[in-house]
């Protein structure tokens, strides 16, 4: 599917457990969605998971609005009394989507989200992105056997509940100082920041911060600045159609050449090669 400079669909796929796609929507569009309205009975319910990468979207359920922001996403149970749409104060929302179908796993996640609500926070660079977009891609090059694809959704729902878990139980430090740093570094430009400036945030030297977020981690500020850099990237590579060298400048690596060194080393294959192999997701 070509590349539309407003909007695209990616990663799409379909099947009796999965539908999932990529999509840039902007104010000129008309989008709203509401779980009540949707042609789905109350015998086969289904989930959608909705993870923002940019831009804001808005979640509503009753009376709480839930902003999606970059990092946010909800788990949309259908059919119930929801909604989510682009509100009128945002301009663009740019977000992965899933729709499960799978009645256990569907009814695992409603009860999981029931007590705390329908919003999660994730690390890009994180166990549920990550497992998420293993479990699209796999669907869309339809490779995986029934048996495969089945164990691909429960990895997906053990992240999930490993992820919700660690929001709702506040004494996981680990978790908090990872949202921390994440945080900081999506408000920089370009994702443009080094460990000092992240010290310099948390009131610490640089040596104090890093054997601090090591101890507390298990790797290094700087691996995980890396991390979501390419993280970023690879998203950037798969939903538009800019060259390296923009990319490389809108993640916060010196230039295309640094960019598709590090890229490689983390996944085994050039930016390039990449872009190619899911080219026709």
């Amino acid at each position: 599917m070509p590349l539309l400079p407003q909007r695209q669909k990616l990663l799409w796929g379909s099947g009796l457990e999965i539908l999932s796609g990529y999509e840039t929507r902007t104010s000129s569009d008309r989008y709203r969605w509401h779980g009540l309205k949707r042609n789905v009975r109350s015998d086969t319910p289904l989930t959608v998971i909705q993870c923002t990468l940019d831009g804001e979207g808005l979640f509503v359920a009753g009376r709480q609005e839930y902003p999606q922001r970059p990092g946010y996403l909800f788990a949309a149970h259908v059919p119930s009394d929801h909604e989510y749409y682009l509100p009128a104060y945002s301009s663009m929302w740019s977000f992965v989507w899933v729709i499960l179908h799978h009645p256990y796993v569907v009814s695992r996640l409603q009860r999981l989200s029931a007590p705390t609500g329908p919003c999660l926070r994730f690390e890009p660079a994180g166990e549920l992105m990550n497992t998420l977009t293993e479990l699209i891609v796999a669907h869309r090059q339809g490779t995986d056997d029934p048996f495969t694809r089945e164990s691909r959704l429960f990895n997906l729902l053990v992240a999930f509940e490993r992820a919700w878990w660690s929001q709702n139980h506040p004494h996981n430090k680990r978790e908090q100082l990872l949202d921390r740093v994440r945080s900081f570094i999506h408000q920089q430009e370009n994702l443009n920041t080094d460990v000092g400036s992240i010290a310099d945030h948390f009131n610490m030297s640089r040596s104090n911060f890093s054997h601090y977020f090591k101890s507390m981690t298990g790797f290094s500020p700087g691996q995980y600045v890396r991390e979501i850099r390419l993280e970023k990237a690879r998203q950037l590579l798969l939903s538009t159609n800019n060259p390296l060298k923009r990319i490389a400048f809108e993640t916060g690596f010196v230039d295309a050449n640094h960019l598709g060194k590090a890229f490689r080393i983390r996944f085994g294959f050039t930016p390039g090669q990449f872009r190619k192999q899911h080219s026709g997701l």
